[in-house]
């Protein structure tokens, strides 16, 4: 465990560079500052970055390997931060951890990656549901920042095949989410058949039913 408890710098002394690979556990707590890692400290994370308050800014190279970012909110004004000075090469996983009990209101947002170019998409977000509530990752062309909605399961209705043996129905979904329609034959192995459908309200065709006899549904948000 490397845990970093000041807003001091990681500067580059005595040599061109040098690299800091974590394998473990790299953590800022207990400061609210930045700390900067220089252009001539190569960070290479494949075990879990952990920012919990204040900011690590990388501006030398950064290598995401097999690892994990976990970000701490402990409220709407305190919360870590990631920023990349250049371009942000982002997979594996994502986690949110709020602290103290806080619990964010909707609307609320948190930008909690800054980037000057990106590259891929985590691959698994997770601890965004709050009973109710549900924190939406949004990526811009600059950061990823979490909006806090309502988080409200998806309802399917009005199914029927139509004419060319295909079935359609309509979903009910929460504005602002994202969903994946899962199809079975029998309620206990589901198999996706669309990810990443915005939500709202929309009719839903299944193309690939038409074989089927029978069929059941269900959307799944993808958060």
């Amino acid at each position: 465990v490397f845990n970093i408890q000041t807003d001091a710098a990681f500067n580059v002394s005595g040599c061109s560079y040098w690299n800091f690979s974590n394998a473990g556990l790299l953590r800022k707590t207990a400061s609210t500052g930045t700390n900067v890692l220089s252009s001539g400290v190569n960070l290479s994370n494949s075990g879990t970055l952990d920012v919990e308050s204040g900011a690590l800014n990388v501006i030398g190279n950064y290598t995401f390997g097999a690892g994990s970012i976990e970000i701490g909110i402990a409220s709407l004004s305190t919360y870590g931060r990631l920023i990349f000075s250049g371009n942000a090469t982002i997979g594996g996983n994502f986690t949110v951890k709020f602290l103290n009990g806080y619990r964010p209101h909707i609307g609320n947002s948190f930008a909690v990656i800054s980037y000057n170019s990106r590259t891929g998409a985590f691959s698994n977000i997770s601890s965004l549901e709050l009973g109710g509530l549900a924190l939406t990752p949004n990526y811009s062309l600059t950061s990823l920042t979490l909006v806090t909605v309502e988080d409200v399961p998806a309802l399917l209705s009005s199914a029927t095949r139509i004419g060319d043996g295909t079935f359609q129905f309509q979903v009910f979904g929460a504005t602002g989410r994202s969903y994946v329609i899962e199809a079975s034959g029998d309620l206990v192995s589901w198999v996706p058949i669309s990810t990443n459908i915005t939500g709202g309200q929309f009719i839903f065709n299944d193309v690939s039913s038409t074989n089927a006899p029978h069929r059941f549904y269900r959307a799944v948000s993808n958060q």
